[in-house]
């Protein structure tokens, strides 16, 4: 079994997780992986209709994001 490394940054406001997971103003998905991508996409696809708010890029920069 192959494992990639995703780097996935939150932007949750304090008081307001919650609603911030749920409807979140942008998506950051790092990885160097196109498989890993493809799942992370998947995975928050239900709260992502609008792909604007999905941003993809390499690890190193989602982790400066």
């Amino acid at each position: 079994m192959d494992f990639a490394v995703v780097s996935n940054p939150e932007f949750l406001q304090e008081g307001a997780a919650v609603e911030d997971f749920m409807r979140p103003d942008r998506i950051i998905i790092g990885a160097d992986d196109e498989r890993a991508r493809l799942l992370m996409r998947a995975i928050y696809a239900p709260f992502s209709r609008n792909r604007d708010k999905l941003l993809r890029m390499d690890t190193r920069s989602a982790e400066r994001s």
